[in-house]
């Protein structure tokens, strides 16, 4: 007989940007192909740059008072050290200049978001980079080893559906199988066929029949805690157009 999810998760598979979810998908040591696989594919890592090893941090974080992001070291093919941390969504956090000390590692931050990040006039693209620049010339400054990888789910399904982003033989590019997997997951009722065996297992992992209950317990909690935090939001969003719109008094006086 197979096991039971808790009546409050009718989903089959979690949602891999929730808290806990991106926890479990991203820490396992005996899946560290996963967190290799992601970080290859959505920062671009090929050849000696690749990274071969990971591992979680076990140094202070660049944010540390970011709770949901992993902190990963990486090893890539050339033997090079280099600091990732994933984030499932943006922070706008100020960067401490400390941390630009001589014998800092590279470090990529790769940001995977639902939401759009950059309201910008006719963008469209859902891959940005940002890197330490010099505005007057336009250049990288290589002193400071540290760049962003922004990754924007919602305008990437909007060019899927426009047909904009097509399949290689009969499936997606590595890169955009990934992209897929993070926003389509939660919403799947089986493992797709048209994928590579890297995805499946991604899958695998979040299928929520095959977590102890003691993780399920913490899911559900963690997903009605983000129902929320989001309702609270769209609470206050609606309270501060209310606050806005000037009452009959307040025309009299200015009138």
């Amino acid at each position: 007989m197979s096991k039971k999810i808790p009546q409050n998760i009718k989903n089959i598979y979690a949602d891999p940007l929730n808290d806990i979810a991106f926890e479990i998908l991203f820490s396992n040591k005996n899946h560290t192909d996963i967190a290799i696989s992601v970080i290859n594919s959505l920062l671009n890592f090929h050849g000696k740059n690749e990274v071969k090893e990971v591992c979680l941090s076990s140094s202070v974080p660049i944010f540390p008072d970011l709770k949901r992001a992993l902190e990963l070291c990486c090893t890539t093919k050339s033997n090079e050290k280099i600091r990732v941390e994933i984030q499932r969504q943006y922070y706008d956090f100020p960067i401490e200049i400390e941390y630009f000390r001589e014998g800092f590692l590279n470090t990529f931050i790769l940001v995977i978001s639902k939401e759009n990040i950059f309201e910008l006039q006719n963008d469209k693209l859902y891959e940005k980079t940002v890197a330490p620049m010099i505005q007057e010339i336009k250049a990288e400054i290589p002193s400071l080893p540290m760049s962003w990888k922004y990754y924007e789910l919602k305008k990437f399904m909007k060019m899927y559906d426009a047909g904009e982003i097509r399949p290689v033989n009969n499936k997606l590019p590595i890169k955009e199988q990934w992209l897929f997997f993070f926003n389509k997951c939660p919403t799947s009722e089986k493992i797709p066929d048209d994928v590579d065996n890297i995805i499946k297992e991604a899958y695998g992992i979040m299928n929520i029949n095959e977590w102890v209950p003691a993780l399920k317990k913490m899911y559900e909690k963690s997903i009605q805690r983000e129902k929320d935090l989001i309702k609270d939001k769209i609470i206050k969003e609606i309270d501060d157009k209310i606050e806005n719109i000037p009452t009959n008094k307040d025309e009299n006086i200015n009138s």
